[in-house]
């Protein structure tokens, strides 16, 4: 909402005072009927509009998105995951310059082990 509202210079609908009697009356002694405008100015700012009616601000726009990945540790755990699985299947293949035998399976091995849900090494009871 911060980011939309950000460029939005919205036009005023009604101006107050206004109607019989203040045909006459300049800009300069109206103002505008919605919430953060300025008297005078017949447009009102949209980051005003959303700091005084809704208590958003620009500059906090990516605090949003920081909290919804450090606070939920289930999407922090499946990034992490992600994130490892891409880096090792990358390792896994590329071709190795030092040794003339293939990695893969050995990297394909481990790769199941980090990221089942189960446990590799169970108990028993």
């Amino acid at each position: 909402m911060a980011n939309e509202f950000h460029t939005l210079n919205g036009e005023c609908a009604q101006l107050v005072p206004s109607g019989p009697g203040y045909e006459g009356i300049t800009l300069a002694n109206q103002v505008c009927a919605t919430v953060g405008s300025v008297a005078g100015q017949s447009t009102v700012d949209g980051n005003r509009f959303i700091a005084l009616s809704y208590d958003y601000y620009y500059s906090k726009l990516w605090m949003v998105s920081y909290n919804i990945f450090v606070q939920d540790r289930r999407l922090t755990h499946r990034l992490l995951r992600t994130t490892a699985l891409l880096s090792l299947s990358e390792l896994a293949s590329s071709p190795s310059s030092s040794s003339s035998r293939s990695t893969a399976p050995l990297l394909r091995m481990k790769l199941r082990v980090f990221c089942s849900s189960e446990d590799p090494n169970p108990q028993p009871r």
